[in-house]
């Protein structure tokens, strides 16, 4: 007997050498685990989520996961949801277990369901027509039935420019129509820009990872704004010297173009409308305050001009000097004349004037003299009135008239008469030389002209600079009509259609040269249509290989101003221009080869087609995009998510143990998993969990990843060991294993001892058997009544 009860003991001792000892806690110390931990899933896709309940040996507790939607399966404590389209909004999944205290550990999961918006759009807010600087306007961009609402942020843009980020505050979880507005306030820079507004879905780091974008519609903008005067007021005073070219500039910008009147003073030239007044030589007539006002629909600028007119010096001087070398060679041949009838005829003494010369002429001399020196040094006041060129005639008349003695003293007084009169009353003879080629030529105003196909043309040229209104200008055109005011012509043209267009400004100087300036238009029109597209390619791409994408513009003009960049998202792939000369509309393909990468998977490709006409052009370049193209899935190859395993997976008997062999590829890779002999049935999933691990799974483990495009391998060797207790858990337990053995072998032993002896006396009643002696001895008799 006492040897049974030592078997007993040992037996349960080696038992408890497999117990786990946990204190009681109602609070759960570790929940359910969802794979992937946040499931964001476009609206009628499918979708699928894997839960490992627990880590632990849990087989025999309760697990379940809850679901309103598609269907579960169970491995041991892995369980598979799946849904084949997805179109519930605001479900959740709750995975739980109930641990032996009872209590259920829960944890939920919330996909993500979502909707990129069936359209988006941009307007103004009550306001249709013109814009004016300076003034507020509220764009707003309209998103329709989007989900979820509280992912979306919108992005306005101008051209280019991001103008700001908005979110929405509601937490509505189905589709719904969401309006943004913001506040501009436009420039005149801003004429002619492009306003548009982008939709995204910032669903990550779960969501796809190039967010959906959803862009509204191009929609142009016209800034109105008053005149403003190109170059700066000028100074209180503009002197300029008789008879040069004077340029008056009022130009101006602003929206609707300015038109132009001038005041000029009162007996000047007629009324002028243009933005440049030429005043090809200017006279004393001139002189006064010219007033420029500029005005538009929008407002009104003036600008004045104070012009004071001076006397040129240099005609009078030339003048002054050919009066003297005619008065000297008149003086001259007389002294000569003179002298020879007294016999004294030296060339030395001809223009010599002593003594002997006539009275005559020392006063010819002085009125010379006093003639060029009065034109010269008062020209402004004496030399432009009429009664001082009379005064110089008859002083002249005087001198040569008095102390006449002889026929030879007459005639050569007639000669000195003739000749000053003649230098004094052409005050006006200008002196130009002229030669075989051109000193200048016509200028066009402006000196480039950019028009848009249909649009209203306009241009002035100036045939020449100097005096030339006796030369024969000319403007040759094809279309258009011409008006003349002097040697500036102005040339219109309504609407302007023809291509290839040329306008000849010239004049003819007096060699019989034409000096010409040639201006050539440049009509643009603004592409019909860009689309954007793969070439002879339509099915699924593949990673690192090459694709072409194919850019057509329809009707452009002209073809060689257009500059063509492609997209994916918001990233520019490249820029390409065309070398052809053509002026008239064409149609024009541009290619550009792609290597997409697997992030590019779900990209939107793009293009977009400006036209650079330069500064003459529009400031903002014409632009006109392709519709958003979404290219084809990107298929690539399995891709294991984590690192290659040591050689050998050391696990402890009981534990748990999870063998991941998750990865990445499109389309999604399916699982081949080949186990051990002794170990369980076949299994398909990305990671293989065994909830307690035994002797019969030790092996190796080996997972096949495949896709159509490839596959993967991956091994697990498992090697497991005998569990040993925590080594902080160790003496506590074998204290409490030791103790209650003790106890329990005591207890034992006692029992026995007691129920044998007294079996052995005759007398073994159960009561007593069990009744510890306390001081006397049980009475023979009772073991006889038993």
């Amino acid at each position: 007997m006492f040897c049974c009860c030592i078997f007993l003991a040992v037996s349960l001792l080696h038992s408890l050498c497999h117990f786990h000892v946990s204190g009681y806690d109602p609070s759960c110390t570790e929940y359910p685990v969802f794979t992937p931990s946040a499931l964001v899933v476009k609206y009628g896709d499918p979708a699928n989520v894997t839960c490992v309940v627990c880590q632990k040996d849990c087989s025999g507790d309760v697990s379940g996961l809850e679901h309103t939607v598609g269907k579960v399966s169970q491995n041991g404590t892995t369980m598979f949801w799946t849904v084949d389209r997805l179109t519930e909004w605001g479900i959740s999944l709750q995975c739980y277990y109930t641990n032996d205290a009872g209590n259920q550990c829960t944890s939920i999961l919330n996909p993500t369901l979502y909707q990129p918006p069936e359209s988006v759009s941009i307007s103004f807010v009550n306001h249709t027509e013109m814009m004016f600087e300076n003034q507020q306007y509220t764009l707003q961009c309209s998103v329709q039935n989007v989900a979820p609402v509280q992912s979306l942020t919108v992005t306005f843009y101008r051209g280019n420019t991001a103008l700001g980020h908005l979110q929405s505050n509601s937490e509505q979880k189905k589709p719904v129509n969401e309006t943004f507005t913001l506040n501009i306030t436009p420039r005149r820079e801003d004429d002619g820009a492009q306003y548009w507004c982008e939709s995204k879905l910032e669903l990550r780091p779960a969501g796809p990872q190039r967010p959906p974008v959803v862009t509204s519609e191009k929609l142009p903008a016209i800034v109105h704004y008053g005149p403003e005067l190109n170059e700066p007021p000028n100074p209180d005073v503009i002197t300029i010297t008789e008879g040069d070219t004077l340029h008056l500039n009022c130009s101006s910008v602003g929206n609707p173009s300015p038109s132009y009147t001038w005041t000029l003073p009162l007996n000047s030239s007629p009324s002028y409308s243009g933005s440049v007044l030429t005043i090809k030589s200017v006279g004393f007539e001139h002189e006064g305050q010219h007033i420029c006002t500029v005005s538009n629909t929008v407002g009104t600028v003036t600008k004045e001009f104070n012009i004071d007119v001076q006397i040129s010096s240099i005609p009078y001087i030339i003048r002054g000097t050919l009066l003297g070398v005619l008065v000297l060679v008149g003086l001259s041949l007389g002294c000569y004349c003179k002298r020879k009838q007294r016999g004294n005829y030296k060339l030395s003494k001809i223009i010599v004037i002593d003594r002997s010369t006539p009275t005559a002429y020392k006063g010819a001399w002085t009125s010379m003299l006093l003639s060029v020196l009065l034109s010269v040094h008062y020209r402004h006041h004496l030399a432009n009135k009429l009664w001082a060129r009379r005064f110089f005639l008859l002083t002249n008349v005087f001198s040569f008239s008095f102390s006449q003695r002889n026929y030879l003293d007459t005639m050569l007084s007639c000669y000195l008469f003739l000749v000053i009169s003649l230098m004094i009353s052409f005050r006006d003879v200008r002196v130009s030389a002229s030669g075989s080629s051109c000193t200048e030529n016509p200028v066009f105003t402006p000196s480039a002209l950019v028009v848009k196909y249909g649009d209203p043309a306009n241009v002035t040229c100036v045939a020449c600079q100097k005096d030339c209104s006796g030369d024969v200008p000319g403007l040759e055109h094809a279309v258009g009509k011409i008006s003349r005011n002097g040697t500036t012509m102005f040339w219109t043209v309504d609407r302007l259609t023809e291509w290839g267009i040329s306008l000849q400004c010239y004049y003819t100087i007096d060699a019989g040269v034409q000096c010409t300036t040639v201006l050539n238009p440049t009509l643009y029109q603004l592409p019909e249509s860009v689309s954007i597209s793969f070439v002879n390619h339509t099915e699924m791409m593949f990673e690192n290989q090459q694709y072409t994408l194919q850019c057509s513009v329809q009707n452009v003009a002209p073809v060689e101003k257009l500059n063509v960049t492609f997209y994916r998202g918001n990233t520019a792939l490249g820029h390409l221009q065309s070398n052809s000369e053509q002026k008239k509309p064409v149609n024009k393909t541009f290619t550009l080869n792609i290597t997409p990468r697997r992030e590019d998977d779900g990209a939107q490709y793009w293009c977009e087609a400006k036209l650079e006409l330069g500064p003459a052009g529009p400031q903002r370049p014409p632009v006109v995009t392709s519709e958003t193209f979404s290219a084809p899935p990107v298929y690539y190859g399995p891709e294991l998510n984590e690192p290659r395993n040591p050689d050998v997976i050391t696990v402890k008997e009981g534990d748990t143990v999870h063998l991941n062999c998750s990865s990445v590829g499109n389309p999604s890779p399916s699982y081949t998993w080949t186990r051990p002999k002794n170990s369980s049935s076949s299994y398909t999933g990305s990671v293989l969990t065994i909830s307690s691990v035994g002797f019969e799974h030790e092996g190796q483990y080996i997972c096949t990843v495949s896709n159509t495009v490839g596959n993967v391998t991956k091994e697990f060797n498992v090697d497991v060991q005998a569990s040993i207790p925590n080594s902080a858990a160790f003496p506590w337990i074998w204290i409490i294993v030791g103790v209650s053995v003790a106890v329990l072998s005591v207890l034992i032993c006692v029992l026995c001892c007691l129920f044998y002896k007294q079996n052995r006396k005759g007398s073994y009643n159960l009561k007593d058997v069990l009744r510890f002696p306390m001081r006397t001895a049980l009475p023979l008799q009772n073991c006889e009544n038993i």
